[in-house]
């Protein structure tokens, strides 16, 4: 039985675990439309801070909407998103950084090592 990874209050992930860290490599590659952003909602009267993963394109929500990632309607120059902070935290830990480009060798270092296989293929998308 396959085991599922789900994060966020609303389950905004909610798929298995290869499908997880299939769309961690799919972040993490340096060719794609992602941008990883903390916004400082609480300054503007909100609970908190608001970790965005923001794209340009809907190339991600194509590809990963049916396996259990949702995302939300765009907004600043996006296509669309991914709001989480509970996968934002996941994403530090590996080696993400706010930002555009990822250093991909931290990354990979830090992914177990049953998933690098669906690393690498989010990676190569």
């Amino acid at each position: 039985m396959d085991e599922y990874i789900v994060k966020g209050k609303n389950k905004q992930i909610n798929c298995k675990q290869e499908d997880y860290y299939k769309f961690i490599g799919y972040l993490a590659n340096p060719e794609s439309d992602v941008e990883i952003v903390l916004e400082n909602n609480d300054v503007q009267g909100a609970w908190g801070k608001e970790a965005r993963i923001r794209f340009k394109n809907d190339k991600a929500k194509i590809i990963f909407e049916s396996l259990g990632i949702k995302f939300t309607a765009g907004g600043n120059g996006c296509v669309c998103r991914l709001n989480c902070n509970e996968f934002y935290e996941d994403l530090l830990k590996l080696g993400f950084t706010a930002g555009k480009k990822q250093n991909i060798e931290i990354i990979k270092n830090n992914i177990p090592k049953k998933f690098l296989k669906s690393f690498e293929e989010g990676l190569n998308l």
